[in-house]
């Protein structure tokens, strides 16, 4: 049995965005340079979500959870719309 097309869109843009939200948090584990491009496009993917989260949030140990937290939160959210999609509300 197969996926209908709208479900696999909706999950493939969901875990792409997830997938650049958890390469946010690397970046930042690794100290990555701030002014390399890529890191510049995934901050500004990603600053607009994370900017409430990073002011309610504390960092642990000096690290910055908030992306994994909105990862958790997008990819919950794209199952729940996908579950809702398919009638299993």
């Amino acid at each position: 049995m197969g996926q209908d097309p709208t479900s696999s869109i909706i999950q493939l843009i969901v875990q792409l965005y997830v997938f650049i939200i958890v390469l946010r948090f690397l970046l930042q584990v690794a100290k990555a340079d701030y002014y390399n491009p890529i890191s510049q496009a995934v901050v500004k993917l990603t600053a607009v979500p994370l900017a409430p989260l990073q002011k309610t949030v504390p960092r642990v140990a000096s690290v910055d959870i908030t992306p994994l937290i909105l990862a958790f939160v997008v990819n919950a959210a794209g199952w729940l719309l996908i579950l809702t999609l398919k009638g299993h509300g």
